[in-house]
């Protein structure tokens, strides 16, 4: 066997080593981005809840301060009235 045909033949390995090694590459990316895809969707769900129960939240505040004031307001009538 001569030295250009190991020559030859040890090119062709690396380059089908390149080849799978770029195609192993290439699944782990597209893997990746399929996790990464999941976890934002279940991320933008969470986020979501979170800002219906802050909304809900609010609600409850508001109506909370409205209450408050009312009895303030109350409690102000009856020092005037007595």
């Amino acid at each position: 066997m001569s030295m250009h045909t190991v020559m030859i033949g040890a090119s062709a390995l690396l380059a089908i080593a390149g080849v799978a090694y770029a195609c192993d590459q290439k699944n782990k990316r597209g893997e990746e981005q399929k996790r990464a895809r999941t976890k934002t969707t279940k991320l933008k769900k969470r986020i979501s809840k979170c800002e219906r129960k802050l909304g809900h939240l609010l609600s409850v505040l508001e109506n909370k301060n409205h209450q408050i004031r009312d009895l303030a307001e109350l409690a102000e009538a009856r020092r005037r009235a007595g």
